[in-house]
């Protein structure tokens, strides 16, 4: 199981990915499209989370989405049978070498 927070252990916060963000980044993303492998406890977090904010996704090589910032967000989508996401879209390609080797871990 993939930790909730490996993105913070190698110094990768969520404002760090939320500066790579732009508008034009924004697409509506199918959830089935969305990798989660992730437990993600309902404490006060995910009754706090407001889906109405984007979720931060890094495309993968195969095609597919990896969260790496929204997971309350996204749970909470998820148990609110939703069947697509609102997502900043981050190309696997446009990181440094550094970023690269992070998202491999995530």
């Amino acid at each position: 199981m993939v930790s909730l927070y490996n993105h913070y252990r190698f110094g990768i916060s969520a404002h760090e990915w939320l500066k790579k963000c732009s508008a034009n980044q924004l697409e509506i993303i199918p959830i089935k499209d969305i990798d989660f492998n992730f437990k993600v406890e309902m404490d006060e977090r995910y009754y706090l989370a407001d889906i109405r904010f984007p979720i931060i996704l890094l495309t993968q090589p195969n095609g597919r989405y990896l969260i790496v910032d929204g997971y309350h967000r996204f749970l909470k989508l998820l148990n609110n049978k939703a069947t697509t996401a609102i997502a900043f879209i981050i190309n696997h390609s446009n990181l440094d070498e550094t970023e690269k080797r992070v998202s491999q871990t995530l």
